[in-house]
């Protein structure tokens, strides 16, 4: 009976870990080349921008040394933000590079 206890918290904590999240989710503030900041809100399992929201798979990917969020929609495409800080993600470059900045 008493292996029974911490089998039950083993279990606990693997399923704990496998729901913990991304860990960027929240409020950012989003600043493209040429337009306004819009607050953008990222989920568990959604971003929402200007009252519109998306569903989408969100995770973490590393390729050649840099990690990206990846924003995955339902038909598949993706959407990588490369990860500078806790803080911080872009994507694209020069003129067209997009930045978002934790707002909370």
């Amino acid at each position: 009976m008493q292996y029974r206890i911490p089998l039950v918290i083993s279990a606990a904590f693997l399923l704990l870990g496998c729901s913990g999240g991304h860990g960027y989710e929240g409020n950012f503030n989003l600043k493209a080349a040429a337009s306004a900041p819009i607050v953008v809100t990222i989920g568990p399992d959604y971003i929402e921008a200007q009252g519109s929201r998306e569903e989408v798979s969100i995770f973490l990917r590393e390729s050649q040394g840099e990690e990206y969020l990846v924003l995955q929609s339902e038909d598949g495409q993706e959407k990588a933000w490369k990860i500078i800080d806790e803080n911080t993600l872009v994507r694209g470059g020069g003129f067209t590079e997009s930045t978002l900045t934790r707002a909370d």
